[in-house]
């Protein structure tokens, strides 16, 4: 059995120091990390944070209403 490393929380600690150097892949518009998830300030597209890693794809985005885009 192949065993994994967990980096998921030490992801989720380099990704609070530079969140604020990712943009929204749609507006451009600057990101702010919650949990789980990065949040556009301009358009309101939540990304999520899976195992500690960004997905940064538009059509994996939700609408801060909660529908997927």
């Amino acid at each position: 059995m192949v065993m994994q490393a967990d980096y998921s929380e030490r992801n989720l600690k380099a990704l609070q120091d530079w969140a604020g150097t990712l943009a929204c892949p749609v507006c451009f518009g600057a990101l702010r990390l919650e949990t789980a998830k990065l949040v556009c300030v301009e358009c309101g597209r939540a990304y999520p944070v899976e195992n500690g890693i960004p997905v940064l794809i538009a059509e994996r985005a939700e609408l801060s209403g909660g529908s997927a885009e």
